[in-house]
This record gives structure tokens, C-alpha cells and sequence, in this order.
């Protein structure tokens, strides 16, 4: 697996890459961000810009199993984790975390979570928006945040690496002061998602994954 340039941070632990909720993709703010210094204004690169919404078109709409770990470090260094899967066979895509389940499933959204017994409890409700349309609303946010002539975030290719970086104040900053997104070669699947904010640092990474997804992978545990 080759992280490649072919791509939620509250909610990132559920829903980075499900439009449904978090990271909210690309989420709105509660204010405008403040001007930057007209002499460091620069557009991105368009080719990155362009490669970076062509890795996270496919991100969202190839079919695959992605296992892996969410891990939080707090600015004290304590780290909080668990296990993370991400099945997606589009419309269905499912997020799956600490007894928790997110996502859109045979046309509704579905949530799933535990009670203080460690009992699951599951809620399907309201029909799910066309999974593209909704891929096509996450890349317009994006070009909101990307492009123009003054971007609230310069966009780099590090590495095979699409790296986010803040260039002025917006509270909350949607993806964070700093954001790394990696992209497997040969699925699409996002591989590494690592965003900073405040010195607390959420990240996600994908250790294997699978190009077959079955009517049992999208079943609830």
C-alpha cells in the first residue's frame, strides 16, 4: 500500500470520510476569516488543487474496507485510541468506532451507539441525500477553502501527500491549523488523515485494506 497523489475536527473519530457528519466535511465556520497580509497572498497551485479533489472524488466513491486506528493526543501528551473501520460500498458507507456506528445504509442514516449497560442501540431515520451529489457538495467546500486569489488554506504535495495548512484566523478552522491527507494507490482509500489544532492532534491510519465488501461488512455488529 503507497500513499499517492491521486481525498469529519470534530467528529473526525466518526466521520471523516462520510459526508453525513463530521469533519463535517469541509463544515461551515461561525465567522468569516480574517483578511491576510496582502503581500503574502497566493493562489494554489492548480494542479494540486485539481489532483487533490480528483484523490478525494475517488476517496468517496470507490468501494472498499479500511481498518485502522483513531488516536487523540491531548496537549499533555495523554493519548486517547481505539479501532477504526470504514466500509463503503457506495450509497452504503459506514463508519465503525468504539461500539459506534455512522453512516448511510440502504437509503437512511444510521446511527448506532452504546449506553452505559454496553448495550447497542441503532436509529435509521430520514432518507440519505444521492451519495454523489453529496461527494460534489464536499469538493465545493473545498474549492471554498482552496481557491482563489487569497485561500484560507495553502495546499501542498508532500511526499504523495496533500498537506492543509491554516494561512489566517477563523474560529473553528475546519480542518484544523494543519491537516495531512494520504491516499492509497491502488484503492483510492484515505490512508493517513492527521489534523492539528490548539496542540491536540487527531489521526487516523488506514493498516490494511480491502477492495471486496460484502453484505456481512455492512452489517451492523
Amino acid at each position: 500500500m503507497r500513499p499517492t497523489v491521486l481525498l469529519a475536527a470534530a467528529g473526525i473519530a466518526l466521520g471523516a470520510v462520510v459526508g453525513v457528519v463530521a469533519v463535517g466535511v469541509g463544515g461551515g465556520s461561525s465567522g468569516d476569516p480574517a483578511p491576510s497580509d496582502e503581500s503574502t497572498a497566493e493562489p494554489n497551485d492548480l494542479a494540486v488543487s485539481e489532483a487533490f479533489f480528483e484523490a478525494w472524488w475517488r476517496s468517496r466513491t470507490e468501494t472498499y474496507r479500511a481498518d485502522g486506528t483513531f488516536e487523540r493526543t491531548l496537549a499533555d501528551g495523554s493519548t486517547l485510541s481505539s479501532s477504526r473501520v470504514l466500509v463503503q460500498r457506495p450509497p452504503d458507507v459506514l463508519v465503525l468506532q468504539s461500539g459506534e456506528v455512522r453512516g448511510t445504509l440502504d437509503g437512511a442514516y444510521l446511527r448506532c451507539t452504546v449506553d452505559p449497560e454496553g448495550n447497542q442501540r441503532c436509529t435509521s431515520a430520514g432518507t440519505a441525500a444521492e451519495h454523489r451529489a453529496v461527494v460534489r457538495g464536499e469538493l465545493d467546500r473545498f474549492a471554498g477553502l482552496l481557491q482563489g486569489a487569497d485561500p484560507l488554506y495553502r495546499l501542498t504535495d508532500e511526499d504523495g501527500c496533500f498537506v492543509f495548512q491554516r494561512r489566517r484566523a477563523i474560529d473553528p478552522p475546519p480542518y484544523g491549523d494543519e491537516a495531512r491527507m494520504c491516499f492509497d494507490d491502488a484503492s483510492g482509500a484515505m490512508v493517513l488523515l492527521r489534523l492539528e489544532r490548539d496542540g491536540v492532534v487527531d489521526e487516523v491510519v488506514v493498516t490494511s485494506v480491502s477492495a471486496s465488501v460484502t453484505d456481512a461488512d455492512l452489517a451492523t455488529p
